[in-house]
């Protein structure tokens, strides 16, 4: 900390240990879903894209109760869970309102009306009746519950109904249908001049007779779950991390349940019926309004109305690399930098980065970290050319990238059968850094060309989030990448690195001192002076330091 007195360094920080300087990490998310929800709101936003923008929220909220709820559920008091939960139960509330009463209607002076069976008339009805025959009760599977049958299995994240019936006996049963995710989650009203929609589940509890011939309907209610997110990694008892992680995700799906959240109307009986059989606690069931599986709004904001969502983003590529794109992005590179700012200038050359390695005969080995690609990745199928082609390739696959890692289990897998050099991380720790090291013969030298990134090797997430992108053959930060490849797939711990911070061996250290340099400088009469650009923010030394 250059110019700044130890004791008095420490003297500062103590002034800042009030908890009451920094906020709670975790309404700090809930506002900032709230924020999210602001942009669904906002009128001057195309209505598709305000869909959009309502589905996200929901979204976002289910991550939080797979993750972070089970977490504090352990960890902290239960008058912070309390508080938590009542801010998402309320949140919630106010999304589903929202769609109701102002979202809906909006949706309807543009043409699209999202409407309830009950709103129907007799014609459209008949319709939608015939439409289900058709389309929906084949792939429908009721499920009893009784003696002979245990209670089924209800998937994560889908939406079901919970059904009372009596049978020919006088005998009240219970039954459960799930709502298909295969299946579209709105239902066209065939014949009407603008477009007319109707929630699945509603035309489903319509015609439930036809699931159960000869029983008498007492009721039914939509229902949904949450399940516990994280995955269990157990020192390997049952194999290698690879088998861990695949079986994780399998077993996702019969985690303990999170949340259960059921339509209003529903009556007391059949909500303990769920309870009960699902073991969930009662602070973490409760009823809501409908409708209750809003992700599905995503399939309405996909609607084929391109006056509705916003302009099409026209990406740029830098004028250094246009005439040579397809030639040789290398010569770009040795000539200086390149910096792209994604969504705004296209990730194509990264993707061509690596293709043209993949193909060029004079590049010995590809190196890089992948940690959420998606499931179509043509940077993974150019690792993939690359090795077939003869060249070295090591990757190093964060497989615990949360609800990635099917994904990445599939790419690993893949890499492997190429003949790749897989990793699979480090032991506690998450491999997130963005890093590509590709090393060229040039004349009688090797030269280090590197790719680092604030985003993901993700062709599609890259027309969406906000990264910098740096393609360089700068050799100390080759050099330093070289260092970091080196630790990843080896035992080396280098103690210092040339350009990079690299956490958890120099960031926090080196990002101090630059902070604490800002500061001198301002005691000084300068004007100190720091951007940072970060996400979910909770070194609590860092945020004394700021």
């Amino acid at each position: 900390m250059s110019g700044s007195d130890p004791k008095a360094s420490r003297s500062i920080l103590s002034l800042f240990q009030d908890p009451a300087l920094f906020l709670d990490r975790d309404l700090s998310l809930i506002e900032f879903q709230r924020r999210v929800f602001n942009e669904a709101r906002d009128e001057s936003n195309p209505i598709l894209e305000r869909v959009k923008f309502l589905s996200i929220v929901v979204r976002n909220f289910d991550e939080f109760e797979m993750v972070r709820m089970p977490q504090i559920a352990e960890e902290s008091g239960t008058a912070h869970f309390e508080k938590l939960r009542s801010e998402i139960v309320q949140a919630m509330r106010e999304v589903r309102s929202y769609l109701r009463e102002s979202l809906i209607p909006a949706l309807a002076q543009h043409g699209i009306h999202v409407l309830n069976y009950s709103d129907l008339d007799t014609a459209e009805r008949s319709r939608i009746d015939a439409h289900f025959v058709q389309s929906i009760l084949p792939a429908l599977m009721p499920l009893a519950f009784d003696p002979k049958r245990p209670f089924p299995h209800i998937p994560n994240l889908g939406l079901h109904l919970a059904i009372l019936i009596r049978d020919s006996k006088g005998m009240e049963r219970f039954a459960c249908v799930h709502v298909p995710e295969t299946l579209p989650q709105f239902v066209r009203i065939p014949g009407k001049s603008d477009l007319g929609l109707v929630w699945i589940e509603q035309v489903i509890d319509a015609n439930l007779s036809a699931l159960f011939p000869g029983m008498e309907m007492l009721e039914a209610a939509p229902f949904r779950l949450v399940r516990r997110g994280e995955i269990e990694i157990r020192r390997f008892e049952t194999g290698t991390l690879l088998d861990e992680i695949e079986e994780g995700a399998r077993q996702r799906q019969f985690a303990p349940v999170s949340v259960l959240l059921a339509a209003e109307q529903i009556s007391t009986r059949l909500f303990d019926i769920l309870i009960h059989n699902l073991s969930v606690l009662t602070e973490n069931a409760y009823r809501t309004g409908g409708p209750l599986a809003l992700g599905r709004l995503m399939e309405l904001a996909t609607i084929d109305r391109p006056d509705l969502r916003y302009a099409p983003l026209n990406q740029r590529i830098p004028t250094a690399l246009v005439k040579r794109r397809q030639s040789d992005i290398f010569a770009v590179v040795r000539q200086g930098d390149v910096l792209l700012h994604h969504p705004f200038e296209s990730f194509q050359p990264v993707v061509d980065f690596f293709e043209q390695a993949a193909s060029d005969p004079n590049v010995i080995s590809i190196r890089t970290t992948l940690y959420r690609v998606g499931p179509h990745s043509p940077v993974v199928e150019a690792l993939i050319a690359a090795r077939r082609n003869g060249k070295q390739v090591g990757a190093i696959v964060e497989l615990t990238a949360r609800f990635d890692e099917e994904s990445n289990v599939s790419w690993a897998r893949a890499l492997e059968e190429a003949g790749a050099h897989v990793v699979y991380g480090i032991v506690d720790l998450k491999v997130h850094a963005k890093l590509s090291l590709v090393v060229r013969r040039e004349g009688t030298t090797l030269r280090s060309y590197v790719h680092v990134s604030s985003g993901n090797y993700n062709t599609a997430t890259s027309k969406l989030y906000t990264d910098l992108s740096l393609l360089t053959a700068n050799e100390e930060i080759a050099a330093d990448a070289t260092d970091i490849f080196n630790y990843l797939t080896g035992y080396g711990e280098p103690e210092s690195f040339r350009r990079l911070l690299v956490a958890p061996g120099t960031l926090r250290q080196q990002l101090s001192e630059m902070i604490w340099r800002e500061i001198d400088i301002q005691n000084r009469g300068g004007q100190g002076h720091i951007i940072i650009k970060v996400n979910t923010f909770i070194d609590r030394r860092i945020a004394q330091l700021l």
